[in-house]
């Protein structure tokens, strides 16, 4: 088709179309995501593959593409552990990251946003900054190692769970 021709701008109308006609059909959804993320517009290239799992949710298809893209983007989510010990700097230059650390963990925390926010849904005593704003500073517990996270173009987030890997 035109895609392969390189012609992604005759590509996308004729796709869109498809799409308008038909909001399910996934392999209209994944060319357009794949255009756009050919074209190093990642994000737009998200929106397209959300729309492709939210119309597909029993298609494993959309759940890979989905998951690449975010990868691709940068994103990072790291787990901590209860007892977890040393200071850990964590830095995207285009994602989002997102901590899961153990609720009963003893933490010190300093996160930062170019452009985008910080969010906690952790029992924080906030010392400096503040929740969905660019910077957020504080304690968990009775504070302990620190974890610095800092995205340049994504957002940060804070979340209760435990360590991704034993």
């Amino acid at each position: 088709g035109y895609w392969s021709l390189g012609r992604d701008a005759d590509a996308v109308k004729i796709y869109e179309g498809i799409v308008k006609d038909d909001p399910r059909q996934l392999q209209a959804l994944k060319f357009l995501g794949d255009i756009y993320k050919k074209r190093g517009d990642i994000l737009v290239a998200i929106g397209w593959y959300e729309k492709a799992l939210k119309a597909n949710k029993n298609d494993p298809r959309p759940y890979f593409l989905l998951g690449s893209a975010y990868v691709e983007a940068g994103d990072v989510t790291i787990g901590f552990p209860r007892d977890f010990t040393g200071d850990s700097n964590i830095r995207t230059s285009g994602g989002n990251i997102t901590a899961k650390i153990d609720p009963t963990a003893n933490a010190a925390v300093a996160a930062s946003s170019v452009w985008g926010r910080v969010e906690s849904k952790l029992p924080l005593v906030v010392e400096a900054g503040g929740n969905d704003r660019s910077r957020l500073s504080g304690r968990l517990n009775r504070g302990g190692p620190l974890v610095t996270l800092h995205a340049n173009g994504g957002n940060v987030r804070f979340m209760r769970g435990e360590t991704l890997f034993e």
